[in-house]
């Protein structure tokens, strides 16, 4: 259904696999540094992570392993 209306948008980018496994690496990349908290052992000034914003980037994670 999300593919459906990507395709239906007029953008400068074609959508191709390539692109989805970028994205899919750059959202593993964000949810990680919303986790920040969780890993980040060298550093005391992390705060705790947003659930809200986790769990988004969860979503757009499996979105695109989805739509490979």
């Amino acid at each position: 259904m999300l593919d459906k209306k990507f395709d239906e948008k007029k953008t400068v980018n074609v959508r191709t696999i390539k692109g989805i496994q970028v994205a899919l690496i750059t959202e593993i990349g964000e949810l990680f540094q919303e986790l920040k908290s969780k890993w980040n052992y060298w550093k005391n000034s992390t705060g705790k992570f947003n659930k809200s914003k986790v769990l988004e980037e969860q979503m757009y994670c499996i979105f695109f392993i989805l739509a490979i």
